[in-house]
Formats: C-alpha cells, structure tokens, sequence
C-alpha cells in the first residue's frame, strides 16, 4: 500500500464496535472477509494510516494495542459509545466510524476530516468528525434520553459534507455483509 500523507496528529480515530448486533445475529466486528481478516481489523488497518491514534469503543474484539473505551449505558446505541469516547478526553477530535463499514476509502475519510468543526456526511450518521469540545453537550443531550445520531448531529450544529461519489455502506444484517464480502472477494481477483 502507498501512504500519501502521514498519519494525522489533530484526530483520534475511534471504531464503534459495542453494539449487541441483533439483525446481523453475531457479533459483527468478528466477521471475516475474504482476505482473512475481520471486518473490524480492516477499518483499523486502513484507520492507521489516516490517524497516529485509533481507539475502540466497546468490545476489542481481540484487537490488541489499543486503547479501549467502555461506554457506561448499557444498550445506549451508538450515541452511548459516542459520549463514552468524548468524555475520555483522550483527543480534542475524532474520527468516528462503525465497526461495520469495512469497504470505505481513506480518501473519503480525509475529505471528512478536513471539514471544520463537527461533521458528517450528507444520508449517513456515521462515519463523523466530531470535537471533543462537544461532550458536556452531548452528556446532556443523552441525558434527556436523545438516542439518535440524527438528532444529535442536529443539536450539536453538525456541517454537512458531501461524500463524493463514495460508497458508504455498512453490514447490519446477513445480507448486507454478504454483498460486502462478495465485493472484496471481487477486489482479490482482480488485485
């Protein structure tokens, strides 16, 4: 792999991977593509190389080396890990992304965190850039039992970025992770 840019100082990079994983029925973060490695490895592999500093939120799931943050919430949603993270206090902005999105670009993930102040990109909660400047705010708004990233991108002022053309998806549910396997599967053969 090529690295065009040195890993960024400015944004820690988080991996949501608390979630109970009930449409998918397992726990997601373990699944394996088809080079080996789980979905959860993927995004921290490619997260490496985007951010000196790359945190898990929620269970390792085996990753070792890394900093882990437990959020206090139980079944709090994404939001839940979200608060955990800012609370931590460990950076003054992060880079946020589901364990579930293994497919996604560096490039993207750039154009997001070039964005001032908080963001996300236009039709999808996450991925999302957010400062850690937000957590009394959002401590507040789970607090009055806000759950959804919707509303809370909403509430804390959150800029809307365009993805480019960019493929964002993620795997909730077996099907969803086979079109994704099936994807890189595709990629190996032609790689």
């Amino acid at each position: 792999m090529i690295r065009t840019a040195e890993p960024r100082t400015d944004v820690c990079a988080a991996i949501l991977c608390g979630g109970a994983s009930r449409r998918m029925g397992v726990p997601k973060a373990g699944l394996l593509l088809p080079d080996g490695r789980s979905m959860i490895e993927t995004i921290r592999d490619a997260l490496e190389h985007l951010c000196e500093q790359v945190v898990l939120v929620g269970h390792p799931h085996g990753l070792r080396g890394h900093a882990v943050i437990e959020d206090e919430h139980r079944d709090g949603g994404p939001l839940a890990g979200i608060e955990a993270l800012l609370r931590s206090g460990i950076a003054g902005r992060y880079l946020v992304l589901p364990c579930d999105m293994p497919s996604i670009e560096p490039g993207t993930l750039r154009r997001l965190m070039d964005a001032e102040g908080t963001a996300h990109f236009t039709g999808q909660p996450l991925p999302c850039v957010v400062e850690g400047s937000g957590s009394e705010r959002t401590t507040e708004l789970f607090g009055e039992g806000v759950r959804s990233l919707r509303a809370w991108h909403e509430a804390i002022g959150a800029v809307a970025v365009e993805p480019g053309g960019a493929r964002l998806e993620d795997a909730d549910t077996p099907e969803e992770f086979m079109r994704i396997w099936q994807r890189f599967a595709a990629g190996q053969r032609r790689g």
